[in-house]
């Protein structure tokens, strides 16, 4: 064995507990990495190969795993190489008085990289098997959750698509060599900063990690709140910042993590529980029909119409659910005629400003008038008669539903009112097909009597028109869409009823109707929520993990070092006990000055979740309150029950052969 190999196992065998926590990190890394690669290389493309066959549409779906894996492959190293980076850091400098000599005695700065690079390579030889190991282990409990999870959704998912546990070959071999490419990083570029220095500078201690003699200013206040202790603190953080750097840049990104996880999770519960919210135990769709052939002139004539429902048996039918359900049970009916109903011209008096702004963004700015279609809608009467004691009108009134939500273009998600309602009389303008163009109705006058308005609207009336059409709640009037919601436990008493009476209207071509059991997309909303949490939770919990590995090691080699700081110390008065208040101030103000930086970035991130998010969903942004107490608390525990550990193992000595021997562990 080469000298250099030999000087590093024998580092590695004297400090073998920065050794035990590099190990762990480099194990948790390679586990990472291999899990991602073989999840994506071996397990996803035998899940898409077996879903879609030969099809052409492998090749994107592959782009996509492979992107994935670059996206994740950066999170990863980027946490890596400061943690791992850090670990070698610490060792090159302890050992800046070894390369002095080793310098002096003529070796040269190529030999003294090696002696840390070695370092990595001996550490890769039992890290890499182990962490593949370990990352194929997590992948399978991975694939035993995802199927676990699927079958909730699907009880026929493990007959048709489960996951299987494949080995990927170049998954492997990617993930040897990403792991020693980044370990051999990690290890080349300190131990290249050390071999720079100097002989005489190393020998004296003098390198990348001396501590710097520099002015440290702290105030009054500060001595009044953490006395001499916290005054002592702060000096050795400002002068030795660099070696707790890699462990703030790790708590931080660790609590950027977890903030921004947290708040995703949430905004995802948000978006499942406000799609269900929306949403009854059941709804009933029946629509009527109409087929359309080209005459000669190129006009769209009818050839087969189903007739319209009218407002009677539409009332009936909706009378006859009620019945089906128990009386502490809600069926919600709306009828909807949308066929041919015609338009108003949209005038800068009629409508506001957040009608104008959207409209906009909606027609880029188009010149052309802009006219709002019409939509008449029918509800059951006990609807009805809420939104007329809301619009202090009469029952026979025409309402207006004055509300409307709009997703622009950049993800805002607004809701405004779009009308201003003056109850005037407005003339009624349809599409006339022989002209081209729009003509106004004769004796088509619409008279609008009262508005409902904001969050008043129903939600299930609201999913019934557009942002921009102008809503009208009528007694009267032909129907071709119809839509029942109910929010009744038992469905079955329900589902009959609607067959009874809508199979014969479907049997005379009157409608056709569908009806949908929305517990079951709720509960599969909800599933697959819980599913991502679980993965993210973990994924996120593993890279937190890693970078726990160097605060720990990083806290515990610092208190190490300073034996002699401390016996200094107590040689001019300081107790034991007061050495420990110091060393609990630094990790106080560690942790402090990470989540100075990580809360506020964890932040912006989780409104950037939410302003993607928003695209689909709308809803809200809440500041993330929860994680972010989770991780301050977690912080600020870890930092200081590591510190804690590592000054219970200072030794009580003699003062003289402490200075002499620099241990006092």
């Amino acid at each position: 064995m080469k000298l250099t190999a030999r000087l590093a196992l024998t580092q590695l065998k004297v400090n073998r507990r920065r050794t035990t926590w590099t190990l762990v990190g480099i194990i948790l890394s390679t586990a990472i990495i291999s899990g991602v690669y073989n999840l994506g290389f071996g397990t996803g493309q035998d899940f898409i190969v077996r879903l879609l066959g030969e099809s052409q549409r492998i090749d994107i779906f592959m782009t996509t795993i492979i992107s994935l894996a670059i996206i994740l492959s950066i999170f990863i190293l980027s946490i890596s190489v400061v943690v791992i980076s850090n670990a070698f850091r610490v060792s090159a400098g302890e050992r800046m008085a070894q390369f002095g000599i080793l310098k002096s005695t003529g070796a040269t700065e190529k030999q003294i990289t090696q002696t840390v690079v070695y370092e990595g390579l001996l550490l890769t030889l039992i890290s890499i098997p182990a962490g593949m190991l370990l990352g194929f282990a997590i992948q399978k409990v991975g694939i035993w959750v995802i199927n676990y999870f699927m079958v909730q959704i699907d009880p026929n998912f493990l007959e048709a698509y489960h996951l299987r546990f494949v080995l990927s070959p170049l998954a492997m071999v990617l993930s040897v060599f990403v792991s020693m490419l980044t370990v051999m990083f990690s290890a080349w570029f300190p131990a290249k900063k050390a071999a720079k220095v100097p002989a005489i500078n190393a020998i004296k201690g003098l390198g990348e990690v001396t501590v710097k003699n520099k002015k440290v200013r702290f105030s009054g206040l500060k001595l009044k709140w953490f006395k001499t202790e916290g005054l002592l603190a702060d000096k050795f953080l400002t002068r030795s910042g660099r070696n707790f750097r890699a462990t703030v840049t790790a708590i931080t990104f660790s609590v950027i993590l977890f903030v921004a996880t947290g708040a995703l999770m949430t905004q995802m519960a948000s978006a499942a529980n406000m799609w269900a919210g929306t949403r009854m135990a059941a709804e009933v769709f029946a629509e009527g029909w109409r087929r359309s052939e080209l005459d000669e002139s190129g006009n769209h004539v009818d050839v087969l119409r189903s007739r319209p429902f009218t407002v009677d048996e539409f009332h009936q039918i909706t009378n006859h659910l009620q019945n089906a359900v128990a009386p502490d049970e809600t069926v919600y009916g709306v009828g909807v005629n949308n066929d041919g109903t015609g338009a108003i011209l949209a005038t800068p008096e009629m409508v506001t400003p957040e009608w104008t702004e959207a409209s906009n963004d909606l027609w880029m700015n188009s010149p052309d008038p802009r006219r709002v279609s019409i939509v008449y809608l029918v509800t059951d009467a006990e609807t009805y008669g809420d939104l007329a004691r809301l619009a202090n009108v009469p029952e026979g009134s025409n309402i207006l539903l004055n509300v409307a939500s709009y997703q622009f273009r950049n993800g805002r998600e607004v809701e405004f009112i779009p009308f201003n309602f003056s109850g005037l009389n407005l003339a009624v303008e349809d599409w006339d097909e022989t002209v081209n163009d729009w003509v106004a109705v004769l004796d088509a006058i619409l008279e609008i009597h009262g508005e409902v308005v904001g969050e008043d609207v129903p939600m299930h009336l609201r999913t019934q028109f557009s942002h921009g059409s102008l809503a009208i709640v009528v007694p009267e009037s032909s129907l071709y869409n119809w839509t029942w919601f109910t929010d009744a436990e038992d469905f079955e008493p329900f589902f009959e009823e609607v067959k009874r009476l809508l199979e014969p209207l479907q049997e005379e071509d009157v409608l056709s109707f569908r009806v949908i059991d929305n517990r079951e997309q709720i509960n599969a909303m909800q599933t697959y929520v819980q599913l991502i949490s679980v993965l993210t939770y973990s994924f996120v919990g593993l890279l937190t993990l890693i970078g726990l590995t160097n605060v720990i090691s990083t806290i515990s080699e610092n208190v190490r070092t300073r034996s002699k700081e401390f016996t200094v110390l107590q040689s001019v008065g300081m107790t034991r006990e007061g050495i420990k208040r110091m060393l609990a101030m630094e990790a106080l103000f560690c942790s402090i000055k990470s989540l100075l930086i990580g809360l506020p970035v964890g932040v912006l991130v989780s409104y950037g979740i939410h302003q993607a998010m928003s695209v689909s969903f709308g809803f809200p942004y809440e500041l993330p309150w929860l994680p972010m107490g989770i991780s301050t608390i977690g912080v600020f525990l870890i930092t200081w029950l590591t510190m804690n550990y590592a000054s219970n193992k200072l030794k009580d000595g003699n003062i003289i052969e402490t200075i002499r021997s620099g241990s006092g562990m």
